[in-house]
């Protein structure tokens, strides 16, 4: 059964449901003790994205379908000239918008540091360079999954609608487990 219109299905909003309500204990602690489970999840998700690109790239023998021929997957052909520069400025807008909490938010995260300058690394470098290498894994394992997966009827960028394909396409216990 779908829900909004088609936007969501009734797993997608029990397993939501089921989310909120495992993460509603959170709100007794404070922040500041949240450094340990901070730690544990950052290495957890960092440990899970390098493992689907992994497994992306040897299940699918290389960097995918739409890194080799990006018009004939797309459908759309590459920009050249004016256009190219245009679609640039406008990756690097989207960019910037999906690290914009981060940037705003340094003070929540630098109030752990030893001293005043500590943070400067993290702030121009690692939060860049962190924003840089998930969206090459993104874009790797979006192409991997147009050549897993060619039937799907677009592709595959959002990480819960490649995990999908991967748990309806592959359909073995260790691909469920996997996804899970």
């Amino acid at each position: 059964t779908e829900l909004a219109n088609g936007a969501m299905k009734v797993y997608d909003f029990v397993s939501f449901i089921i989310y909120f309500l495992l993460c509603l204990p959170l709100i007794w602690f404070s922040p500041e003790k949240y450094k340990k489970p901070f730690l544990i999840a950052s290495t957890t998700v960092a440990t899970t994205v390098f493992v689907l690109l992994i497994w992306s790239v040897v299940r699918a023998g290389g960097g995918g379908a739409l890194l080799a021929d990006v018009g004939a997957v797309s459908g759309h052909e590459p920009a050249k000239g004016s256009a190219l520069g245009w679609a640039f400025v406008a990756a690097v807008t989207a960019n910037i918008g999906s690290i914009a909490t981060h940037m705003w938010s340094q003070s929540d995260y630098t109030r752990y540091a030893r001293k005043p300058g500590d943070q400067v690394l993290a702030q121009l470098v690692m939060v860049p360079l962190g924003t840089i290498v998930v969206a090459c894994i993104g874009i790797v394992c979006t192409s991997c999954a147009a050549t897993l997966y060619p039937q799907e009827e677009k592709l595959l960028w959002q990480p819960y609608a490649f995990l999908d394909a991967i748990r309806e396409h592959e359909g073995t216990n260790s691909a469920r487990a996997g996804v899970a």
